[in-house]
C-alpha cells in the first residue's frame, strides 16, 4: 500500500474556501513581521483564513501541524526537516538530526537548525505552526520557537496558529511590537461573509443565512452546523448561545449524524480513526468502495473534511468532528468492534508508515503484543532520528510485566536511559544482556554490550565499568566463527578494540583486532564505520611508531571524515589521532590547520565540549615551539571555564599541558601541583591510555625536585613496562625523559648514550616522536648532542 504524505505536514486544499479580503488585507500589512499569531477558540475558521491567503497570495509555505508528540525536541526537528525536503536543492540531503550529542545544548542546536532551514526557504516563505494548543505549558519547543524568531531573517515569517494567546515564552517579540495577533473578533463573520459562505454550501436564502448569522454570532462552524440542520430538517434553532462552543458543536453534529443514513454514519466513524485518508485507505478501513464519494461529498459542502495537498488526493476530519466521531465510535460501535476497527486502524497506518499513529491506536486499546512488535521493529529508527525521549514514552505506556520479560524492550529503554541516568542505563543494558544470554541471542548479546562499551566513550564518565563489558565482547568475538550477522560483528568488534585500547592498552588480543579493523577500513561501505575504525587503528599504530601505516590509513579516510553520518563522536576521535600523527612526525603547521578545522566543526555544530578538547590540544603546538605564555593563555582562557561543565577527561589533560610548561619555565612546585592533580583524575576515571601517555612527567618532576634517584627509577620502571608491551613510541619518549634526568644529575655519557638510543630509534623509523614535550628541556640535550 502506498505512504501517504504525513498529515501533519500537509495543508487544506482551497477550493470552496470562501477569500476573505478583509482579513487578508490585514494579513499583507504586517508581512514584514516576524509572527502572525492567529487565536481563536475551535471551528473559527483559523487554518482554512491562513491555507487560502497563503494559495491566493501564492507565497511558498512549509506547513506543519503540531501534536502531542512535538514535545519530544528530537521529533519536532526531525519532521520539520521532512517538510522542508519540498525546498532541498540537490546538494542538500538533509537538515540536521537532534541525536543524543546535542541534548546538553537544545538551543545551540536549533539555532544551527533554524538558520540551514532559513538557507533552503524562498524569499517570502512562511512557516506555519498549525494546532499551536497542542503544546504543553512547560514544554520546551516555546524556547525553540523563540530561537526560531531570533534566527529568521526579513524575508521570512512564521505563523502560530492556536487556540490560545501567544506564549510567555514568545514575550519579547510581542513587547518589540514584532507580533500581529487576530483574534476571534477579527475572524467572526460579518453578515455578508455568511451569507456568501452560505450561498457555496446550500440553497438556503439569504433572509435565512443573515438569520443564522445572528444565532451563531459569526462563528463559522456554527453557521455551517446550523445551515446543515436547517437543509436537513426545514427547523431553524432558535436556543440560547452557548459559551462553550465544543459543546454546542457536539449538540448540532449529533444532530446532523443522526439524520444520516446509518451506513453512512457507519463509514464516518470507522474513518475517524485514521487521521488523514486516500480512497484507498477509505476503502481498506471500511470495507466500502463509496467511502471516498461520501469524503468528496463532505469536503464539497464544506462539512469539516477538507482535502490535502499531496501526491494524492486525501482527506482529513476537522478535530472538532473527528473528536465528535471518534466519541460516538465508543458508544455506538460496543467494545468489541471498538477494538477490532482500532486495532484494523492501526495496522492499516503502520502499513503506510504512520507509526505514531499505530502505536496510539494500538496501546489505546490494550494491544499489548501488537504495541511492543511496534517498538521492537521501529526503536533503531527513532534512535537513529534522536528520538530517544519519544521511545522511552511509547515502552512507559507499555504493560511493567511485557517490559521485563522482553529483552530487547529492556535494551531499548536502556538505550533511551544513557545521558540521563548513565546508572540506570547499565543496569538495564545488563539485564537486558542476560536475558539475551537465557534466550541463546548471541545477536543480543554483542549488540547490548557494544552499546554499554561505547557509552563510555559519548559520556566519558570514567572507564572503570569497562572491564566487564571487554570480557563480555572479547567471549563472544575472540572466536573462531562468531554467530552474529556482519553489522553486528563490525560494531562489536569497533567498540572491543576502543574499549581495550584506551582501557587495556597492553591487552595482547588487541592486535588480532587492529589486523581485523585495518580489513574494514577497505571493505566497509559505512563511513561512520570506517572513520570509527581508523581511528584506533591510527590511534593504535601511533604507538607502535608505524608512521607509515597511520599515513595511509589518513589518506584513505579522509574523504569520509566529514561526512554528515559520521557521528561527532567517531568524528572526534578520528582528529585527535590524526593531529597527534601530524605533530609527531614535526608538521606543527599543519597540525594547527587541523585544530582549527576540528575547533570549527564543533563550533558549527554546537558541541563546545568536542571544541574545548581540541583548543587544549592546541596548546600542545604551542609547548612544542616553546610558547609556554600562549600555551597558559589558551588553557585559561579556553579550557579552564568550561572545565566543570565539561567531560571529567578535559580536567585531566589541563593540568597536564599546565604542568608541562611549569616544567619548561622551571618551576617545579606548580609542576607537581599540577601532576598530582591530572594523575588523580586520571586514575579515578580508569582512563589507562592517558596514564600510559603521561607517566613520564612524573621522572621530569621528580628530577625537577631534585630526586634524582626517584626520577630514574621511574623512568626505568615506565620504559622496561612499555618495552614489554611493544610500544615502541612511549619507550623511545621515556628514553629521551631519562637522558634528561641523567644530564641533570652529572651523568654525562650515559645521557648522551640515551639519547643516541632515542635518536636512532626515530630517525629508524621505528617509532614517531611522542607529544607533551617541553622544548627548552629538550633543548638542553640537543645542546649536549652538539658539543659531543
Amino acid at each position: 500500500m502506498a505512504q501517504p504524505k504525513l498529515a501533519k505536514l500537509t495543508r487544506p486544499r482551497t477550493e470552496g474556501l470562501l477569500r476573505r479580503e478583509r482579513l487578508f488585507a490585514l494579513l499583507d500589512e504586517v508581512r514584514a513581521q516576524s509572527l502572525i499569531w492567529i487565536v481563536a477558540p475551535p471551528g473559527a475558521g483559523k487554518t482554512s483564513l491562513i491555507s487560502s491567503y497563503l494559495e491566493v497570495r501564492k507565497v511558498p509555505t512549509l506547513w506543519y501541524q503540531l501534536d502531542g508528540g512535538d514535545a519530544d525536541p528530537a521529533s519536532f526537528f526531525y519532521y520539520l526537516g521532512l517538510a522542508a525536503m519540498e525546498f532541498m536543492p540537490a546538494n542538500i540531503k538533509s537538515l540536521p538530526l537532534f541525536t543524543q550529542e546535542f541534548a546538553a545544548d537544545v538551543v545551540g542546536f536549533a539555532r544551527r537548525f533554524f538558520r540551514e532551514l532559513y538557507a533552503v526557504l524562498p524569499d517570502g516563505a512562511m512557516l506555519v505552526l498549525d494546532n499551536y494548543q497542542e503544546v504543553p505549558e512547560r514544554s520546551q519547543l516555546h524556547a525553540l520557537i523563540d530561537t526560531a524568531l531570533a534566527e529568521l531573517p526579513d524575508a521570512r515569517l512564521i505563523c502560530g496558529i492556536s487556540r490560545s494567546d501567544v506564549p510567555s515564552e514568545l514575550a519579547r517579540w510581542r513587547a518589540a511590537q514584532r507580533v500581529m495577533v487576530m483574534d476571534f473578533q477579527a475572524l467572526k463573520l460579518n453578515a455578508d461573509e455568511a451569507i456568501r459562505i452560505g450561498r457555496a454550501h446550500s440553497d438556503l436564502d439569504d433572509s435565512a443565512l443573515k438569520a443564522l448569522h445572528g444565532q451563531t454570532d459569526g462563528w463559522a462552524a456554527g453557521l455551517i452546523l446550523m445551515a446543515e440542520r436547517l437543509r436537513q430538517t426545514g427547523q431553524m434553532h432558535q436556543g440560547a448561545r452557548s459559551t462553550n462552543l465544543e459543546t454546542v458543536f457536539d449538540y448540532f453534529a449529533g444532530q446532523i449524524l443522526n439524520a444520516l443514513p446509518e451506513a453512512i454514519r457507519r463509514l464516518l466513524i470507522r474513518m475517524s480513526y485514521l487521521p488523514r485518508l486516500t480512497a484507498e485507505t477509505a476503502q481498506a478501513i471500511t470495507g466500502d468502495p463509496e467511502a471516498v464519494r461520501v469524503l468528496t461529498d463532505l469536503a464539497k459542502r464544506n462539512l469539516f473534511t477538507d482535502r490535502r495537498y499531496g501526491e494524492d488526493v486525501s482527506f482529513q476530519f476537522h478535530a472538532l468532528f473527528r473528536a465528535f466521531l471518534q466519541e460516538q465510535a465508543s458508544e455506538q460501535l460496543g467494545a468489541s468492534e471498538h477494538r477490532k476497527v482500532a486495532h484494523s486502524a492501526a495496522a492499516l497506518l503502520q502499513a503506510t508508515g504512520q507509526v505514531e499513529d499505530a502505536f496510539l491506536l494500538f496501546a489505546g486499546v490494550g494491544a499489548w503484543d501488537s504495541s511492543a512488535a511496534l517498538v521492537r521493529k521501529q526503536a533503531d529508527r527513532l534512535v537513529r532520528q534522536g528520538r530517544r525521549q519519544t521511545l522511552r514514552q511509547w515502552i512507559g505506556m507499555l504493560p511493567m510485566g511485557s517490559i521485563e520479560q522482553d529483552a530487547w524492550l529492556l535494551y531499548w529503554l536502556g538505550v533511551c536511559s544513557l545521558g540521563v541516568d548513565h546508572e540506570k542505563a547499565h543496569e538495564l543494558l545488563t539485564t537486558a544482556f542476560d536475558r539475551f544470554a537465557d534466550d541463546a541471542d548471541d545477536e543480543g548479546r554483542v549488540i547490548s554490550a557494544s552499546t554499554a562499551a561505547e557509552s563510555y566513550f559519548s559520556m566519558r564518565v570514567g572507564w572503570n565499568g569497562l572491564d566487564v563489558w571487554i570480557d563480555r565482547l572479547a567471549q563472544l568475538l575472540l572466536r573462531d566463527e562468531p554467530t552474529v550477522s556482519e553489522s553486528t560483528l563490525v560494531r562489536g568488534t569497533i567498540a572491543l578494540a576502543r574499549s581495550m585500547f584506551y582501557r587495556q592498552t597492553e591487552r595482547r588480543e588487541l592486535g588480532r583486532l587492529i589486523e581485523i579493523l585495518t580489513g574494514y577500513l577497505s571493505e566497509s561501505r559505512d563511513p561512520n564505520e570506517r572513520v570509527a575504525a581508523a581511528a584506533i587503528v591510527v590511534g593504535y599504530n601511533w604507538m607502535y611508531g608505524n608512521g607509515d601505516v597511520c599515513d595511509r590509513v589518513v589518506a584513505t579516510v579522509e574523504p569520509f571524515v566529514d561526512d554528515p553520518a559520521v557521528t561527532a563522536s567517531n568524528r572526534s576521535f578520528f582528529y585527535f589521532w590524526w593531529i597527534c600523527l601530524e605533530y609527531s612526525q614535526g608538521n606543527l603547521e599543519e597540525s594547527t590547520l587541523l585544530v582549527g578545522r576540528a575547533k570549527q566543526v564543533w563550533d558549527e555544530l554546537g558541541l563546545s565540549p568536542m571544541a574545548i578538547e581540541f583548543e587544549r590540544l592546541g596548546t600542545v603546538v604551542q609547548i612544542l615551539q616553546g610558547d609556554y605564555r600562549k600555551a597558559r593563555e589558551i588553557l585559561e582562557t579556553k579550557v579552564a571555564p568550561f572545565m566543570n561543565s565539561a567531560r571529567p577527561v578535559a580536567r585531566s589533560f589541563y593540568h597536564i599541558h599546565m604542568a608541562t610548561c611549569d616544567l619548561g619555565e622551571g618551576q617545579p612546585a606548580g609542576a607537581r601541583k599540577h601532576l598530582d592533580e591530572a594523575m588523580t583524575v586520571v586514575r579515578t576515571l580508569g582512563y589507562t591510555l592517558a596514564d600510559v601517555m603521561n607517566n613520564h612527567l612524573t621522572g621530569l618532576v621528580l628530577a625537577a625536585e631534585g630526586r634524582f634517584d626517584e626520577a630514574d627509577r621511574s623512568l626505568l620502571e615506565h620504559r622496561d613496562r612499555m618495552r614489554r608491551w611493544g610500544n615502541r613510541t612511549v619507550e623511545s619518549f621515556t628514553t629521551a625523559c631519562r637522558a634528561l634526568v641523567l644530564l641533570r644529575r652529572g651523568s654525562t655519557e650515559a645521557a648522551l648514550a640515551e639519547l643516541r638510543a632515542s635518536l636512532s630509534a626515530i630517525e629508524g623509523g621505528q617509532c614517531l616522536w611522542a607529544h607533551h614535550i617541553s622544548v627548552s628541556l629538550l633543548a638542553e640535550l640537543f645542546a649536549l648532542r652538539a658539543r659531543q
